[in-house]
């Protein structure tokens, strides 16, 4: 009889399908009533047969004639502590089943007994093995594993705070501040901006290949509509190689962030284009003089 042992992963939910075998397991071996060495028993188990469901919640699975210990599934936090909710519903035909969740420190709590439907709420991180032990077991366990309200409210509120993030950072009355020549760490960019609106603004970018300003790009000037939250789509036609482009740029509090997705020149973009191809530039120094693409910058 083979089985398919089930991991689930917090976050990313995947299934690791491992096939097995029985292992063959004397009735009277005492070891499965013994809650401290379960986080460490290896499984052991007889059974007539199994039928298995599995989604990306959970499993759904009939087992026939169960004795021993046997493992339902794996769940796999890869990120920090989460805390998720375990449904569960068992019914039983005969015999008599336990359901235990092993954390990754090999504590051991029992879920459920018999034929029982209800929920836990418990944190998980690393690896928490669910395991089950029958006598003479014949029935039905269905487990779900899902986020709980509070993780999930969570979750929502740091992707609120992340879409936010430019919000809460910048003034939307006074993009003006904004107004002026910004350069990147390292000197080999630049961006000029003027606001000629409440919300949109004149832009060009720069840049130089090297401090020696072996090769200089500069974009033609094109206008940026922002959004109330600082972020602004355009595209440019031409950076003096040829090469063409479409970005986003986004207005933080003490820096402008450049997303750009460029098309080179087959011609002369090979040689160079705006930015030296590079996707993202940050853009920190709000300089007072217009950047020129040169070895003083």
């Amino acid at each position: 009889m083979k089985r398919v042992k089930v991991s689930i992963c917090i976050l990313i939910i995947i299934f690791n399908l491992i096939s097995c075998k029985p292992i063959n397991l004397k009735k009277n071996d005492t070891k499965i009533n013994d809650l401290n060495a379960l986080s460490i028993s290896s499984e052991k188990f007889i059974l007539s047969d199994i039928n298995y469901k599995f989604n990306s919640k959970g499993v759904d699975i009939n087992y026939k004639d169960l004795t021993g210990l046997i493992d339902v599934f794996n769940v796999y936090s890869l990120t920090k502590e989460n805390n998720v909710n375990i449904k569960y519903k068992s019914s039983v035909s005969s015999g008599s089943v336990k359901v235990l969740l092993v954390t990754q420190n090999d504590k051991v709590v029992e879920l459920f007994k018999d034929a029982k439907e209800g929920s836990i709420s418990t944190p998980i991180y690393g690896n928490t093995l669910i395991r089950c032990i029958g006598e003479n077991f014949t029935g039905n366990i269905k487990i779900d594993v899902l986020f709980d309200e509070q993780t999930m409210k969570n979750k929502a509120d740091d992707e609120t705070t992340k879409n936010n993030e430019q919000v809460s950072e910048i003034n939307v009355n006074n993009y003006a501040q904004y107004n002026g020549h910004w350069g990147s760490k390292d000197g080999l960019n630049g961006l000029s901006i003027k606001f000629i609106s409440n919300d949109t603004a004149i832009v060009n970018l720069g840049s130089i290949s090297d401090k020696k300003a072996t090769h200089i790009a500069n974009t033609e000037d094109f206008k940026v509509k922002f959004t109330d939250n600082g972020e602004g789509s355009f595209s440019f036609k031409e950076d003096g190689w040829g090469s063409s482009g479409k970005g986003v740029i986004r207005l933080f509090k003490d820096k402008i962030e450049v997303e750009v997705k460029i098309k080179q020149n087959q011609e002369y973009g090979s040689l160079y284009c705006v930015f030296g191809g590079k996707q993202k530039i940050i853009f920190e120094n709000h300089q007072s003089k217009e950047f020129k693409p040169s070895i003083n910058n």
